[in-house]
């Protein structure tokens, strides 16, 4: 056969590829001391729209959204004392963060005409679109530790669209 090439495939590598991959996937072993959900524990999710006081919102208009998530406190236990199927962190967890409106999953009522982006860097701002004029609430949900995180619902009125002075 001509111009047919032959490859070589040294069977000794190939166990150890497969060793590789196998450590690759395992999880870090358990540190000594790891992080837990302290007395008096408390999360909560905060959600608001950046939208002018008093005014309704046109429809079709981009409406930039934000949420901020706390959790705690904290405690550090010995790993063995804990229970590492439930909720715990290698690191201390930050108990307040300013800006996760990308990482929570909103939820719309009514949600017939809601459009959101896809954030991206470098800034990750969320952003909702009404298509139709109405009396929108809003709520942001994440996860937490335990059970879901649900935050306070907030409501938006946005009016048509409003006819350029061209038309």
């Amino acid at each position: 056969m001509a111009g047919a090439r032959r490859f070589r495939c040294c069977r000794a590598s190939l166990p150890s590829i497969t060793t590789l991959g196998l450590l690759a996937c395992t999880d870090p072993p358990v540190p000594a001391n790891v992080y837990v959900p302290g007395p008096g524990y408390q999360q909560s999710l905060r959600v608001w729209a950046e939208v002018d006081a008093g005014r309704p919102a046109r429809a079709g208009a981009p409406i930039v959204l934000h949420a901020s998530k706390r959790a705690g406190p904290w405690m550090m236990v010995p790993s063995a004392q804990a229970n590492l199927e439930d909720c715990w962190w290698r690191r201390p967890p930050p108990e307040e963060q300013a800006e996760v409106a990308s990482g929570v999953t909103w939820r719309v009522l009514p949600n017939d005409s809601v459009r959101f982006n896809l954030p991206e860097p470098p800034d990750w701002e969320r952003r909702v679109h009404f298509g139709l004029p109405g009396h929108y609430r809003m709520w942001a949900v994440a996860p937490g530790c335990k059970v879901r995180v649900e935050s306070d619902t907030i409501t938006i009125d946005v009016v048509a669209e409003a006819l350029s002075a061209e038309r």
